[in-house]
């Protein structure tokens, strides 16, 4: 298996037959989250106005952009009964990196360090020649995150047979951590037991894959699963 990482603003080297983006704060926990809270469905909407459209149709509303519902919270999905509703995922990062590169995947999934064992378990059986790794980061700013660099080396050792389950650069990790603790009043509360729950290795065993509905709406899936798709494009 060839396995490769990039940041999600840079071009893929060559295409590879499966793609698995990373946000480890918040946005690739949050939905690994939301999938096993049994949602109904999943969906990232990029026109601003469709969002507004389907709100009112029964769509919770989960982003730190838009703060008209849950924020993009871990934490938070775990505080609510969501089981059977239907959601819409709207993040700065996450969201908005994979719309940008949905001519630069085939098969495509989300990771973080809660389900970091199962995607390298899901990933390989599938048999896949070739996985790139894409650090979502600071997307809309074009800077790299630690705690996705981690992620990416820790799925791309293990890919490669050399398992590696505690994240690397970890301290670097935990000084940004300390570092913004020093501005806590421009992080809600419960901002730190997001980051708890982010930083905390192998506890979920499923994997969002990813489907194109449309160049305006994404959908997640846990792997293996289909999920029917609402009139929402």
């Amino acid at each position: 298996m060839i396995v490769t990482a990039r940041n999600a603003w840079e071009a893929s080297p060559f295409p590879p037959e499966a793609s698995v983006f990373i946000d480890v704060f918040r946005a690739s926990t949050t939905l690994v989250y939301l999938l096993n809270a049994e949602v109904a469905e999943v969906l990232a909407v990029r026109d601003i106005e469709l969002v507004r459209e389907l709100v009112p149709r029964g769509y919770r509303l989960i982003s730190e952009i838009m703060r008209d519902d849950l924020d993009n919270s871990p934490s938070q999905v775990l505080g609510q009964d969501l089981k059977g509703s239907r959601v819409i995922l709207r993040t700065g990062n996450l969201t908005e990196a994979i719309f940008s590169n949905l001519d630069s995947f085939r098969h495509a999934y989300v990771a973080c360090f809660a389900n970091a064992r199962e995607t390298v378990s899901t990933v390989s059986r599938r048999g896949f020649g070739s996985v790139e790794m894409i650090a979502c980061s600071h997307f809309s700013e074009r800077r790299e995150a630690v705690e996705d660099l981690s992620c990416a080396e820790m799925l791309r050792s293990s890919f490669l047979g050399k398992e590696l389950w505690v994240p690397p650069f970890l301290d670097q990790i935990m000084r940004k951590v300390e570092q913004r603790k020093t501005r806590k009043e421009v992080f809600p509360e419960h901002y730190w037991r997001d980051i708890e729950l982010a930083l905390t290795c192998n506890s979920i065993c499923l994997v969002p894959e990813i489907s194109i509905e449309s160049r305006d709406v994404i959908s997640f899936q846990r792997a293996g699963r289909t999920q029917g798709i609402s009139s929402a494009s």
